[in-house]
């Protein structure tokens, strides 16, 4: 009867530490791919193989207005691309997720007040191509009234933001 009692408490520890990873996860296996996304996301589904993630707000930065991630898978024939990346754009860097080398390319506008960072990753796997975009929406510290902002580097924060989404990646 005692180990009864122990086993049950382990559990709703194992419970408890579940519930309280800040993160979710998506699994499909018709378009390959298996991601993680922060808890409070909204999911949309864009099509068969295109899903939207919309990130919860950020606490503590309310200089980000918003966060969103698509991610477009294709076909992909010999571990060759059959279509080109939406964007387009040099790559800037590399980012490895998965066992799978995305190119990455980050390119920014600002006008009116507000900052738009775009963040796009490539990789072409046996089956599929994998696409992700990410858009970061923020406005400038000049136009927040009462509100001082540290290190006001929304590229920064983007790639921070995006990378740690894509590193959750794995291909199926």
């Amino acid at each position: 009867m005692a180990t009864a009692p122990l086993l049950s408490r382990g559990a709703d520890k194992a419970t408890q530490a579940q519930s309280a990873s800040p993160w979710q996860s998506i699994q499909n296996r018709t378009c390959g791919y298996y991601l993680r996304y922060p808890k409070g996301s909204q999911l949309e589904r864009l099509g068969a193989c295109i899903l939207k993630i919309d990130l919860p707000p950020f606490k503590g930065q309310e200089w980000i207005q918003s966060v969103s991630l698509t991610l477009e898978v294709t076909a992909a024939e010999n571990g060759v691309a059959t279509e080109s990346p939406v964007d387009g754009g040099e790559p800037t860097g590399s980012l490895v997720a998965g066992g799978m080398k995305f190119e990455k390319t980050v390119d920014g506008s600002a006008g009116a007040g507000h900052t738009l960072i775009t963040v796009s990753y490539t990789a072409v796997g046996k089956k599929h191509q994998y696409h992700f975009v990410g858009f970061l929406s923020a406005t400038n510290p000049e136009l927040l009234e009462g509100q001082s902002v540290k290190n006001w580097d929304p590229q920064k924060s983007a790639e921070k933001i995006f990378d740690g989404m894509v590193l959750t990646f794995r291909p199926m």
